[in-house]
């Protein structure tokens, strides 16, 4: 049997991530939980085939409660005369499940290449599991648990670990994968359903399998002699993660996606979000039952003490039954000091590596269990922990010494609710394991971690610390000092005061994965305060928060309103030795987005600061950028659209190792465009890295930067716009570890000056955007040619276009890609013809990866080299000009070229109308005035 190879990792591709509308919230509604059928008695006879697994153990598990089995058993031994009778196992039951999950682990597979022969040399142990589940057209009878059961399984346990709305929604998705794996009914009812893959048996139906990839059937998934890769059935042998997408093809996914998160009640919300969010519902209640009241601080378990400890609360709620305090608790503070679970298990993300021409490439497998580690509190399940009945709220700190020093609060496998709960002392740190697939433990959410929704209402998660491992790899860094969970809804809170500390460090305060079913609702922080939070890395992104905008291939988006956002800092983590500071990365003082959308609207990010020795690469893109807010900045197109209203961005810095300071509050990275939608007071913007125009059709993107727009204003000066005397606000008990470490935080700024009375409860804003259509072949475009003539004559100055064509093909004439090989080595079109001359520059594509295609390298340095000859010859307003939609419309209008009739161009203005938030961030009403302040809060 093949031994599983591990990749080697590539140091520089290690962790980056990032080098390369909104959703609503769920309904507060009572939940009511589906019935579960009437008693019966289960009588079940099962057979474990891969090839017929011999002595394994088998669990089975009722829908009440998928961690304790209602039985345990193994299966039948082999022995030379009993082939047909290896691997059988029968089970009864007289609980009142939904369904059954029957989990076979262990055991050996006397027949691996499923011939019906054993052959005693070629058995092998089995390591991992397989799992079936059942319904009640299934619970007496004969049955086997397989590869296809496996497989059905593994596409639902994502929708399993949030809840299934009713059984009937999960045999309607067993039925979809029925239909999609079987091209014939099995059960000779004429149906193709979740009947015939619990009677797939692989000696006598191998045929009616549809593998995804053409001229692939069942004998692909079979064990084999290649040592470089693994079948699927070997790497269940081996307890290993396999992409489905090989077998299964991404259409089921998606059908499933489709159907789990429709939305027919038109409401904005997906139905699941309206409805239940979990298939659990105690014996004997038809709804969820009245919640439990915690009555004392002791963090004990006791039944007998006539206390209920909020550990025991946390242990014995039911799947979303709230958890309250009596009021005696009223202020109070719950010390935590024994650990719930050494080795939590949340999903997190598995990266591979694979060797392109190009050299080693990073990619997501998916996530999958991941082992994060200790935490004090440990739910699987959707908890809710509501202390709102109390005038002074609680607080839950980590209070462990020696041996348990190390542990966040809480941990949560499902959605977590917190109202009025405030979350300190957690102090998570990863922990060495002897696993070759995830040697070290993930120190993530060291407040809160949350593999769900995290809907944090007015709650504080302050000084809580992550310290990540130092060996280096990409799917192994320290996120979230204060909270990280896959989606976060956060009101009316205060996320100050956090760090991690790592080779990989993001999201000093909030860490959002964003989403990464692309069919899930989206992250939103409003009305809160986001400040005084520190990163310190070789790799450190968002100080104060980190969206990854629904990870990797998602564009999901992240919506900031209402909020502010102050004192954050990504910086190097200070003992990296030389040569590792000289390869690091630090953007995001403020805010980064990695992927997808990000919005922020009525909120102020100001005095954040990125630090770091800078480095710049051959395209000028540096490795520090985005004091406020930054994209990421790479080779392949990962972050859409950046869009910003009614905000204050100033006031924000790097700093260089060599003392250096600069003002950049905003750094667009390779963002496809940036949106401003009125009345924003910035102070400085950097545009350089901001994907250039591309014509292509149907892409509207010619046009990059929709700025500036009505109200909006440059080079501000935060002492110009907020009241740095008398009107700030700072928290008496957090203290900052980012920017003025160890002063109080700041929890807002009031307006001044010009940010004062400015907006208007309803205006417009247009935006022009641009395409063309080339009807010959690419070689016939001289649109670039034709761009310079036009904008010579738009500006009335003499000799534009020569000067600059002179000027750009001396560059591309002398410029060698290849200093390594003898001569100059030019850039190249796709049929190997040398590029130097503007007549040779084109878009070359593809859509998703054309920035790192070198073919587009000398159409990129274009536009690169046209902004900066504008900045040097003419002015700065020029300069950005070239990008922005005011000076494109001016240019052209629709229709075909006078010069060039094979190019038909396309202007077209989109007219918005936008409106003022109706709550600042105290919750006071706007305007308070005639017109509404800029920032996140209105004065009167």
């Amino acid at each position: 049997m093949k031994k599983l190879s591990y990749f080697i990792a590539v140091f520089l591709l290690l962790f980056l991530y990032s080098c390369g509308g909104s959703g609503g919230e769920s309904s507060d509604s009572t939940n009511i939980q589906p019935e579960a059928p009437a008693a019966s008695a289960v009588q079940v006879t099962g057979r474990a085939i891969l090839g017929p697994l011999s002595n394994a153990n088998v669990n089975v598990y009722c829908s009440d409660n998928l961690s304790a089995a209602v039985f345990a058993g193994n299966t039948s031994d082999y022995n030379i005369n009993s082939y047909n009778q290896t691997g059988i196992f029968s089970f009864s039951d007289n609980n009142s499940c939904s369904f059954y999950l029957v989990e076979v682990n262990g055991g050996s597979d006397i027949d691996p290449n499923d011939d019906g022969i054993v052959n005693t040399t070629d058995i092998i142990k089995n390591s991992g599991k397989i799992r079936a589940f059942l319904t009640e057209s299934s619970f007496t009878g004969n049955i086997t648990v397989n590869v296809l059961t496996e497989i059905a399984y593994r596409l639902l346990q994502s929708r399993l670990d949030i809840g299934y709305l009713s059984v009937n929604d999960l045999i309607r998705d067993l039925n979809i994968i029925s239909e999609k794996l079987l091209s014939s009914d099995i059960t000779g009812d004429d149906v193709i359903n979740s009947d015939d893959l619990l009677h797939f048996d692989p000696l006598e139906h191998n045929i009616y399998f549809k593998h995804a990839e053409p001229g692939k059937s069942y004998e692909d998934l079979l064990p084999d002699d290649n040592t470089s890769s693994l079948t699927f059935i070997e790497s269940i042998y081996e307890n290993v993660r396999f992409n489905l997408d090989d077998i299964t093809g991404k259409n089921i996914s998606d059908d499933l996606s489709n159907i789990y998160y429709k939305d027919e009640d038109g409401d904005g919300y997906s139905d699941r979000d309206n409805a239940v969010v979990s298939y659990e519902k105690p014996p004997g209640y038809s709804s969820i039952p009245p919640p439990i009241i915690v009555t004392t601080t002791e963090d004990t378990i006791n039944p007998s003490d006539n206390k209920i400890s909020l550990r025991e609360a946390v242990n014995n709620a039911y799947s979303n039954q709230p958890v309250i305090f009596d009021q005696a608790l009223d202020g109070e503070v719950i010390y935590l000091n024994k650990i719930a679970d050494n080795h939590t298990i949340l999903k997190g993300e598995v990266m591979g590596m694979r060797m392109e021409p190009s050299g080693p490439v990073s990619y997501l497998e998916g996530y999958f269990d991941r082992d994060y580690g200790k935490s004090a509190l440990y739910a699987r399940k959707n908890l809710i922990l509501d202390a709102s009945d109390l005038t002074n709220g609680i607080t839950l700190k980590w209070d462990g010494v020696s041996d348990n020093k190390y542990a966040r609060v809480l941990a949560v496998y499902g959605d977590l609710v917190l109202k009025n709960v405030s979350i300190t002392g957690g102090n998570n740190k990863a922990e060495k394991l002897d696993s070759k697939s995830q040697p070290w433990t993930l120190s993530r959410g060291c407040g809160v971690a949350v593999w769900g929704t995290a809907k944090i209402i007015g709650s504080k998660i302050y000084h809580n610390s992550c310290l990540g491992d130092f060996d280096q790899a990409r799917d192994r860094g320290a996120f979230g000092g204060g909270v990280y969970a896959n989606i976060v809804k956060i009101e009316d809170s205060v996320i100050s005061g956090n760090e991690v500390v790592g080779v990989g460090a993001a999201g000093g305060g909030v860490y959002s994965v964003g989403g990464i079913d692309p069919y899930s609702d989206n992250s939103i922080i409003k009305r809160s305060s986001i400040s005084g939070n520190l990163i310190q890395g070789m790799f450190a992104y968002g100080g104060g928060i980190y969206s990854d905008g629904g990870s990797i291939g998602n564009q999901k988006k992240i919506t900031v309103v209402n909020s502010t956002v102050t004192q954050n800092l990504a910086e190097p983590y200070p003992y990296l030795p030389p040569f590792l500071l000289d390869m690091g990365y630090w953007r995001g003082g403020g805010i980064y987005m990695s992927n997808g959308y990000m919005e922020i609207k009525s909120s102020t990010i100001v005095n954040n600061e990125v630090g770091g020795k800078l480095r710049i690469d051959d395209l000028n893109k540096p490795n520090i950028g985005g004091g406020g807010i930054a994209a990421t900045i790479g080779n392949a197109h990962a972050v859409e659209d950046m869009k910003i209203s009614q905000s204050i961005v100033a006031g924000n810095k790097l700093h260089y190792d060599n003392g250096t300071i600069k003002a950049e509050d905003i750094f667009t990275g390779s963002l496809l465009s940036f949106i401003s939608g009125g009345y924003n007071l910035f102070g400085k913007v950097n545009f350089d890295h901001i994907l250039v125009p591309v014509g292509e059709y149907l892409w509207r993107s010619l046009i990059r930067i929709h700025y500036p727009k009505v109200g909006d204003v440059n080079s501000v000066d935060m002492s110009q716009v907020l009241n740095l005397t008398t009107g700030i606000e700072e928290s008496s008990i957090i203290n900052s570890k980012g920017v003025d470490a160890g002063g109080p935080v700041i929890l807002y700024y009031r307006p001044a000056g010009n940010a004062l009375d400015k907006i208007p409860d309803t205006y417009s804003v247009n935006y022009v955007e641009g395409q063309y259509n080339l009807s010959g072949s690419t070689a016939d475009s001289d649109f670039l040619r034709i761009f310079l003539d036009r904008l010579e004559n738009y500006l009335q100055v003499d000799n534009l276009t020569n000067n600059f064509i002179t000027s750009f093909e001396d560059f591309l004439l002398n410029y060698d890609i290849d200093p390594d090989t003898s001569g100059i080595q030019h850039y190249t079109d796709p049929d190997n013809n040398s590029i130097t001359s503007l007549d040779n520059v084109n878009f070359y594509g593809p859509a998703e990866t054309w920035p790192s295609n070198l073919s587009n390298y000398p159409y990129i340095l274009f536009w690169q080299k046209l902004r900066e000859y504008m900045h040097d010859n003419y002015s700065l307003s020029y300069d950005e000009s070239i990008l922005n939609g005011n000076i494109w419309d001016s240019l052209f209008s629709t229709g075909y070229l006078n010069e060039n009739s094979n190019i038909y161009m396309d202007i077209l203005t989109n007219t918005l109308n936008n409106s003022i938030s109706v709550y600042d961030q105290l919750g006071f009403e706007r305007p308070a005035n005639l017109q509404s302040d800029i920032g996140a809060l209105e004065i009167n």
